[in-house]
C-alpha cells in the first residue's frame, strides 16, 4: 500500500505537469483555459492526487507497524520465523554470535 500511494503522487504530478504544458502548446484552447486557468487545474489535479497518495501510504504505514508489532510481540513464533516475517536475513536471529 505505501508503493501504490507513491505510485498515487507520482501519477498527479505527471497528469499536473501535462495539464500545465498542454496550456502552452500554441494554437490550443485547452478546454477554454485562458490565462491562468491551465495552471489552476493543474494545481488542484496535483494537490488532490498528492492528498490522496498521502492518505493511501500512510495506511500502509499503519498497516506495517500492526503487522511488525503482532509479530515483535507473538510468543507462538521462534526469533528465526519473525525474522522471516520482517523480512530480515536468517542469520539476524542467531545469537550465538552476540
Amino acid at each position: 500500500m505505501v508503493g501504490l500511494g507513491n505510485a498515487i503522487k507520482v501519477v498527479g504530478a505527471i497528469l499536473a505537469s501535462i495539464i500545465f504544458l498542454v496550456r502552452w502548446v500554441p494554437g490550443t484552447v485547452c478546454w477554454g483555459w485562458r490565462g491562468g486557468g491551465g495552471i489552476f487545474i493543474a494545481l488542484i489535479v496535483g494537490i488532490l492526487f498528492w492528498i490522496c497518495g498521502v492518505i493511501v501510504a500512510a495506511q500502509g504505514q499503519i498497516l506495517l507497524a500492526t503487522v511488525d508489532t503482532a509479530v515483535a510481540s507473538s510468543h507462538f513464533l521462534t526469533d528465526t520465523e519473525r525474522a522471516q516475517a520482517m523480512g530480515l536475513p536468517p542469520n539476524i536471529a542467531d545469537r550465538s554470535g552476540a
